[in-house]
């Protein structure tokens, strides 16, 4: 009798392990698409934000033709690669696709900065430097959310490869999520 009731105590306590090991990465799930889904609309927020600068710009960097289609076409790849994570976070191709394209469009944005920076005094002309400094301030804050989203990421994966949660995440097939801070990016420096 008793070797019965130690059986069935030992069941319970290793099947509420297991539904708190379930719980515990199902929350951790969750963090992550949160986390992307905050990153997310910044990022949106740049992107509509970009063809206004460049507008403004053109007349200010009226010979610089090339740099503004550049910035166009990188903010246009950037967009469209923010399609597919925002449906799952989990995909790991299509998040360093969008680090890609977003390190694409950082690297020209800094262009675009360095030259309005170089025609002299930025503040000759108030909307495009109002637009630059909103954009430095935009820049900033996805930095500090791409950091977020990354550390949710890494939280994740650890306790999806420790024990008891590489045993949940290989039945119930938890995948794991790909952080964005894989590829090198340089940050805009206005």
């Amino acid at each position: 009798m008793e070797s019965i009731i130690a059986g069935v105590l030992l069941a319970l306590l290793i099947l509420s392990w297991a539904v708190g090991a379930y719980k515990r990465l199902l929350v951790l799930q969750r963090q992550v698409r949160e986390a992307f889904t905050r990153l997310g609309s910044p990022l949106k927020q740049r992107h509509e934000h970009v063809p206004v600068l460049v507008e403004t710009a053109r007349a200010y960097l009226n010979e610089e033709r090339d740099l503004m289609e550049s910035v166009i076409k990188a903010r246009n790849q950037a967009q469209e690669a923010l399609a597919a994570p925002a449906v799952s976070p989990f995909s790991r191709d299509a998040v360093l696709h969008l680090a890609k394209a977003e390190g694409e469009l950082d690297i020209a944005l800094g262009s675009l900065f360095t030259a309005c920076r170089s025609k002299g005094n930025l503040a000759v002309n108030a909307p495009l430097a109002s637009l630059v400094d909103q954009m430095a301030a935009l820049n900033t804050q996805i930095g500090f959310l791409r950091d977020a989203y990354n550390d949710s990421t890494q939280h994740y994966n650890t306790v999806r490869k420790l024990f008891p949660g590489v045993l949940i995440a290989i039945i119930f097939a938890f995948t794991p999520a790909a952080p964005m801070g894989l590829i090198q990016v340089r940050r805009n420096q206005v």
